[in-house]
């Protein structure tokens, strides 16, 4: 069973311009997305989230106590300084073909030349909402349950090639 990588644009799903205009890292929206990547891991054993953060979310923060115990307990990965998420998030593409997407409200436009050529023409990317402080992510169980189908057929191929093999060299053929 392969691993399926969702990285989330914690920074860019969590942060809302407050009513005096002021950027604020929500915690009820954090606490949103680790209930979402709970969900996902339960109902999907092949699935491992991962919440990425910019560096400077910690100054944004309106629960800064509860961030920083994320941080420190890899709940939430705070990128290193000078770079953000959304440079992780591509990275996450890169180490795992076809086996990672992302969930996050950017389209990441200025990264395009970086997305690996496998993703072309499939969807890589989810957008999210928050419904109240739950997060929901359309269409994200579709391309999961995809990419196991298309995982377990190919072990199939592989072991019906090898189970081919076996019976060949067995009757002499």
């Amino acid at each position: 069973m392969k691993v399926i990588y969702i990285g989330f644009d914690g920074s860019n799903l969590a942060i809302k311009q407050n009513k005096s205009g002021k950027k604020v890292a929500l915690t009820e929206r954090f606490k949103g997305i680790k209930k979402y990547c709970n969900r996902l891991s339960k109902a999907y054993p092949e699935v491992q989230p991962i919440i990425f953060a910019d560096y400077g979310i910690l100054d944004l923060a309106d629960d800064l106590i509860w961030l920083k115990e994320q941080i420190n307990t890899w709940q939430i990965i705070q990128c290193e300084y000078g770079t953000k998420a959304d440079v992780y998030l591509i990275e996450l593409l890169k180490v795992a073909p076809m086996h990672a997407l992302i969930v996050s409200r950017d389209k990441f436009r200025e990264h395009r030349k970086e997305i690996p050529s496998i993703y072309f023409n499939t969807k890589w990317r989810f957008d999210a909402y928050f419904n109240k402080c739950e997060l929901k992510v359309p269409e994200i169980r579709y391309q999961i349950e995809n990419i196991i189908e298309l995982d377990t057929f190919g072990a199939r191929a592989i072991g019906s090639q090898l189970t081919g093999d076996l019976i060949g060299e067995f009757l002499g053929v």
